[in-house]
């Protein structure tokens, strides 16, 4: 019996985790609504078990397939990472520096966890534009900057939980009557801006994967969230040369979550993807995990750097943007 058992165990484990391999890739590829509380796990997490199994079936014996099923998840776990390109991007060049100077832009985006005081740090970076998210309420924000010494240098737009600051013109401001989502056209430093800064509603991967309650909220969350990524897109055209497009903000899901499917399909670009570096988690800041808070720009916006930095009283690292418009 136990002979029995232990054959089981030796050729069953690496035969899980093959199964769980391409369960997950499919998972992962789909998306699909219904098994949204899977999806949002990151692929390291699926990793690890399928790593797992690999080791368990290797030390009963099953050296081959345990192998075999080990290289496949990492493979499959790197592929699938949306910390890949961020980290090779590290490894394999020195650091970009970029010096602030009239001709770069300062762009900086922030959590304030509703409190003035982050928003005080952060101007304090004297960023060109800043963009918060979880905003003060709009009456202690206006109150506060009023009587700031920032007041002379920056215009404010706030509505519900977003707002912007920028030391340039407002030229066009329109705000979601449903949603904290609040659309500007700006120009800063001779050059426009078409941006949006939004605050969706929290998707982020969940223990309690027996609780029905947490599958419906997470199936509705992502849908409605897919619904106002696609309304905040409009019908910029964002393929021009000339046109700098931003869709700044929280969008509290896992990077590669389908709710952002509608900014890939627009021709956004993923800012961490192209100017970022190591992992480009942002949550929480202590020991950050996940990147909730994200940047997506349009073409035309090439060249410069995007970093993490801390933010004094704030749970999420902010995300800081320079860019020499070059």
């Amino acid at each position: 019996m136990v002979s029995r058992r232990s054959k089981l165990l030796r050729f069953g484990l690496p035969a899980l985790g093959g199964v769980l391999l391409l369960v997950i890739i499919a998972l992962k590829v789909n998306q699909w609504d219904q098994l949204a509380p899977l999806s949002l796990r990151p692929i390291w997490c699926w990793t690890l078990v399928g790593l797992a199994c690999s080791l368990i079936g290797f030390l009963l014996g099953s050296k081959r397939w345990s192998l075999i099923v080990c290289i496949a998840w990492v493979a499959a776990g790197v592929g699938l990472a949306s910390e890949t390109p961020g980290i090779l991007r590290s490894l394999s060049q020195s650091a970009l520096e970029i010096e602030k100077s009239d001709e770069t832009l300062h762009l900086l985006n922030v959590n304030c966890a509703g409190k003035v005081e982050v928003v005080a740090t952060a101007l304090a970076r004297k960023p060109d534009v800043l963009f918060l998210q979880q905003s003060p309420q709009k009456e202690e924000l206006e109150n506060w900057f009023r009587d700031s010494p920032y007041a002379d240098d920056y215009q404010l737009t706030i509505s519900r939980r977003v707002g912007i600051l920028t030391r340039g013109t407002v030229i066009a401001s329109i705000s979601d009557p449903n949603h904290p989502v609040v659309h500007t056209r700006i120009e800063v430093k001779e050059t426009k801006l078409d941006v949006t800064v939004l605050d969706l509603d929290w998707l982020t991967p969940q223990t309690a994967l027996w609780n029905p309650e947490i599958w419906s909220y997470a199936r509705k969350t992502r849908i409605s969230n897919r619904r106002i990524i696609r309304q905040s897109i409009g019908s910029n055209p964002v393929g021009k040369e000339n046109v700098f497009r931003f869709l700044i903000g929280g969008y509290y899901c896992p990077a590669g979550d389908d709710s952002l499917r509608p900014l890939k399909v627009a021709g956004l670009v993923d800012a961490y993807t192209r100017l970022g570096d190591g992992t480009g988690h942002t949550y929480p800041a202590d020991n950050p995990l996940l990147r909730l808070d994200q940047i997506w720009i349009s073409d035309s916006v090439r060249g410069g750097k995007l970093e993490e930095i801390p933010v004094e009283g704030s749970q999420h690292l902010g995300l800081e943007l320079l860019w020499p418009r070059g």
